[in-house]
């Protein structure tokens, strides 16, 4: 079952997505999409998975779950709390 979504806390990353994106309702492609990211929009990094591979984000107030190497912070998921 997934983890339920937390609010951004103050050590949370910016990001900006580098691709036009899936954003989806779980940390799989199993998952639905609940919505979809232009290239160049902000998002708020929340955490990641243990192999920083998908992020846990927000935009506009709607959380979802991304591909890391879609983002601009890739390199910098590792300080970020795993699920």
């Amino acid at each position: 079952m997934d983890e339920p979504v937390k609010a951004p806390a103050a050590e949370d990353l910016t990001a900006i997505a580098v691709a036009n994106s899936n954003v989806r309702t779980g940390p799989s492609t199993d998952h639905a999409v609940a919505y979809r990211l232009t290239s160049g929009s902000k998002v708020t990094v929340v955490r990641r998975n243990e192999e920083g591979t998908r992020l846990q984000i927000e935009h506009e107030d709607r959380p979802g779950r991304s591909v890391a190497t879609l983002t601009d912070i890739a390199d910098e998921v590792a300080e970020l709390p795993a699920d």
